[in-house]
């Protein structure tokens, strides 16, 4: 209400961009892992292996019904990382610290590196339908931060430790880092692609839970309406996975991209803007709320900038996207 009518709307279709995106950058990592358990399958196949997945699991109507299904994610998800950093520290432990550089000395690095920061935030289209499904609603902000806080302070360090045991030798993903054939570079990557294959069906729940309610063009009748509404949830699944084909396996661009044109603006400069307007903060506060959203338009601004003028040189020598 504070933002009026189109600043909802541009609210409520970020957050839709924002989770697609989302979804496409989990589409690149589950294709690039299948890449250590099935070398032999070109990308564009390893990319649609999941698909049917998403389909079957678009026509979801409940968010408790993901409950099986993400804690299966979460599981697979904490076994790979406990593996790879035991492998990081094993490493270090034998063979030192690796050659590795503090800053890039390019600059188009670094600002890909920014807008990948605010891809941290991607849980932000998350909150409401968390909190509208939660059973104690007056325990969420209280475990919203606590695990947001936790979750920024593990990636760091396992960042930090993987990064000195690999060095420049570091791949775009840890899972990638793991020898070529091995058991262990067979099973864990298959897992973490286990992991997207579970998670991009709850963003598309969001995606759907966000525009539905807004589309005014959805039949009178119910069972025509749900039919209309299952039609969607398909052609919006497809279209993920199309558009990532499209981009081709820039992971990092997808990073940058996303994280920075939506992550980090809804995540850095809706929330100053909406406090100065609600709140009307004075003094310091007010200066504060004023610096946070101009730092998130900057943000914003050349991140995206970096990232299509990286993704379009990338996608030009290489003449298409997945091959």
């Amino acid at each position: 209400a504070a933002l009026g009518p189109k600043g909802r709307a541009y609210v409520l279709w970020a957050v839709v961009l924002l989770s697609f995106g989302f979804n496409c950058i989990w589409c690149v990592t589950c294709a690039n892992n299948m890449g250590m358990v099935l070398p032999g399958l070109s990308p564009t196949i390893r990319l649609w292996l999941f698909c049917p997945l998403a389909c079957l699991l678009s026509q979801v109507r409940d968010l408790r019904s993901f409950t099986i299904t993400n804690l299966i994610g979460i599981l697979l998800c904490v076994s790979t990382y406990g593996y790879l950093a035991c492998l990081a520290t094993w490493k270090i432990f034998h063979e030192g610290p690796q050659a590795m550089h503090l800053f890039s000395g390019q600059m188009g690095n670094t600002l890909l590196w920014l807008g990948s920061c605010a891809y941290m935030f991607e849980l932000i289209q998350s909150l409401l339908p968390i909190y509208e499904a939660a059973a104690d609603q007056e325990q969420v902000p209280r475990m919203l931060v606590s695990i947001t806080l936790s979750i920024a302070v593990l990636y760091t360090a396992f960042g930090l430790v993987f990064y000195c045991a690999f060095g420049e030798e570091t791949e775009i993903l840890a899972t990638l880092n793991l020898p070529m054939g091995t058991a262990a570079g067979v099973f864990f990557p298959l897992c973490f692609a286990m992991v997207g294959a579970v998670t991009t069906p709850v963003i598309f729940f969001m995606i759907f839970q966000t525009y539905e309610p807004a589309v005014a063009w959805w039949s009178g009748h119910p069972h025509i309406k749900r039919q209309q509404v299952k039609a969607v949830r398909l052609l919006v699944v497809f279209a993920a996975y199309f558009l990532t084909w499209l981009g081709g396996q820039r992971l990092q661009s997808f990073l940058a991209l996303v994280g920075g044109l939506l992550g980090a603006n809804l995540s850095i400069t809706v929330p100053a803007v909406l406090h100065l307007l609600i709140c009307q903060p004075q003094g310091f506060e007010r200066v504060w709320d004023v610096c946070t959203a101009i730092i998130g338009v900057f943000i914003m601004s050349v991140t995206t900038y970096q990232a299509v003028l990286t993704w379009t040189s990338e996608f030009n020598a290489a003449e298409g996207g997945f091959r």
